[in-house]
């Protein structure tokens, strides 16, 4: 969009190009700057700019994108998530501030020669805004479109939600921009902070985008709040409205960043909270669910089979001739002993519902959810047989020579007796107590 002196009031061109080359590969770069710099030198010949512009268009361009590339690549690297604070500073200062100052300042100088002496300083403020502008409010939207990952919320708005915030949004700036009567900026910047606190980062650099683009063209064609600014030329008049849209920027980008911020924080803590509480109750040594969450699961399974009158089982297994096991081999090779037996006992309690658990020492449990009369006692086998079959070396366990185990099995039927895990708990004991009784590495089942 063309403006006094023959400048651009915001030139979006640098901000696209810029996006584009911090997400491809520097070997393409070359080829990228070459398209940017015929692009740049048609727009500049269609929007009638005088041919002295369009003579050190191309220098001053790839001056402003070489310094950018530069130092972007220098202090920010190859993550562009310009939602967190540290990398939106970062860009902000490098490419909407340093590389169009440092283009800029060039650039008027050569106006200044080449044009009108004494008149580098408007044009400096003129031109830097523009360039300026159509980094910022260009690249954070060209960089989501080309794949670049940005923190979003972790809430998603409503259809409704969205759909009357984007219309408030897109009404009001129209509105204001739309008529010369009022001084009515100021109600721009509430549907900004919506579309910022709904949407994120992209979200309200799409709202700033179009926001600058509306108030840009309304203003060019005679309307809006600054044209009653009188008396007062077009350039001023420009260089007011960069000015809005700074302050727009100023607003909406590190705003996005504080509520990514946020929302990184609220998603940490409420993952250090679930991990703490895992880590309640789960056994360290191995990684079964520990003695509070057996009991606790105990407690509402009961209830549950009692409800449904559906049957319960628990299997309580001990690890024989254990203390022997850890005299003989020590007690590291105890704990590698015990979580190889958990490895299995997990694997026999993993359907919904179903529970493996460390009950206290070498001994473990298994929990067992709606399991039919014959499923317990089978599957008690099963495991029996699972930890044998380890072969783990048990000089100890004279019947065997390896590492075996003894189950005791549990089942209540809620239309006998109602479920509880006081008996639940006592009858499976009982059971493996006798398998211990009876010479170990065996199952016993309660009657």
């Amino acid at each position: 969009m063309k403006g006094a002196s023959g400048q651009a009031t915001i030139w979006p061109a640098n901000g696209v190009l810029l996006a584009i080359l911090l997400t491809t590969r520097v070997s393409l770069w070359p080829a990228y700057l070459a398209v940017g710099v015929v692009a740049n030198l048609v727009a500049a010949y269609l929007l009638g700019f005088p041919i002295n512009f369009i003579i050190r268009f191309p220098l001053v361009n790839l001056l402003e994108l070489g310094i950018a590339l530069a130092l972007l690549r220098r202090f920010v690297g190859e993550n562009y998530d310009l939602s967190q604070p540290r990398i939106l500073a970062r860009f902000s200062v490098i490419a909407a501030v340093l590389a169009p100052a440092a283009s800029t300042l060039l650039n008027a100088l050569l106006f200044s020669f080449l044009m009108m002496r004494g008149a580098a300083a408007n044009f400096f403020l003129a031109v830097f805004f523009a360039h300026a502008l159509g980094i910022i409010t260009i690249a954070p939207v060209a960089l989501a479109l080309l794949g670049q990952k940005y923190t979003r919320s972790a809430k998603k708005p409503r259809l409704l939600l969205s759909a009357s915030v984007s219309g408030l949004f897109l009404v009001t700036t129209v509105l204001v921009f739309a008529q010369s009567r009022y001084h009515v900026l100021f109600l721009v910047y509430p549907p900004l902070v919506f579309m910022v606190c709904l949407f994120g980062l992209v979200g309200g650099a799409a709202a700033l985008f179009v926001t600058t683009f509306l108030a840009i063209g309304l203003t060019l064609n005679g309307h809006g709040p600054m044209i009653l600014e009188e008396p007062a030329s077009q350039l001023t008049r420009i260089l007011m409205l960069q000015f809005f849209v700074s302050i727009a920027a100023c607003l909406v980008l590190p705003l996005s960043a504080i509520l990514a911020e946020r929302d990184r924080a609220e998603r940490q803590l409420e993952q250090s909270q679930e991990r703490l509480a895992e880590l309640a109750r789960t056994d360290p040594l191995t990684g079964l669910a520990n003695r509070r969450q057996l009991d606790e699961t105990l407690e509402q399974e009961c209830r549950r089979a009692n409800r449904y009158r559906a049957p319960l089982s628990l299997l309580l297994l001990d690890v024989d001739h254990f203390k022997t096991f850890n005299d003989q081999y020590g007690h590291q090779a105890g704990d590698e002993c015990l979580r190889a037996v958990a490895e299995v006992v997990k694997s026999f309690g993993r359907r919904p519902g179903d529970l493996a658990a460390r009950y206290g020492g070498e001994e473990l449990a298994v929990l067992l959810v709606s399991s039919p009369d014959d499923a317990a006692p089978s599957r008690a086998e099963a495991l029996r047989q699972a930890v044998q079959d380890l072969c783990l070396s048990h000089a100890g366990n004279e019947a065997c020579g390896v590492v075996t185990v003894s189950i005791g099995v549990a089942t209540v039927h809620p239309q006998k007796h109602p479920a509880t895990p006081k008996m639940l708990i006592e009858r499976a004991d009982e059971m493996l107590y006798e398998a211990k009784r009876q010479g170990r590495n065996r199952v016993m089942v309660s009657a």
